[in-house]
């Protein structure tokens, strides 16, 4: 983590919401084109260290920076509409769960007329992630759980019994 904090000059630190808002309104943020990329690394080394760092913002921040380095794909679009699109569809993608991933996409955004295009990219995120990752996040999440829990209740049990 010290790592990618220092190649990032500390963009990869928190939950990346002032980086994400500043890449949307383009306002300069000290978010490069790298940030999305390091971002995501950083998230996943937080998560296979079990070092707690929330879920839904830097998904959101992820998904954003995503979205910016995708945007030379897009000239005739807007920018902030290709990293809203990368938000959504990361944050779907992640979560597997695409309607709350779209609600919270068109909350953020406030735009009605991007509905339909946050909705589908929304769709298709969380088909490929399903081709990818059988178990949605919160589902894995809620089974290391009950694995733990079960664990200690077992080990709960031993030390009851006499000998």
């Amino acid at each position: 983590m010290v790592a990618l904090g220092l190649a990032s000059h500390g963009a990869v630190y928190g939950s990346g919401y002032d980086q994400a808002r500043a890449l949307l309104q383009g306002t300069p943020s000290g978010a490069d084109m790298t940030f999305g990329g390091f971002k995501l690394l950083a998230n996943v080394v937080s998560y296979w260290a079990g070092i707690p760092g929330g879920l839904f913002s830097p998904a959101l921040a992820v998904g954003t920076g995503i979205g910016q380095n995708l945007t030379f794909l897009f000239p005739h679009l807007q920018p902030s509409t290709i990293m809203v699109l990368g938000m959504a569809g990361y944050l779907a993608g992640v979560t597997q769960t695409p309607l709350t991933a779209s609600v919270i996409s068109m909350e953020l955004t406030n735009n009605q007329g991007m509905v339909l295009p946050i909705l589908a990219v929304c769709l298709l995120a969380r088909a490929s992630s399903a081709l990818v990752c059988k178990v949605p996040v919160y589902r894995a999440f809620a089974d290391r759980i009950l694995e733990q829990h079960a664990v200690e209740h077992a080990a709960q049990r031993s030390n009851q019994e006499p000998s």
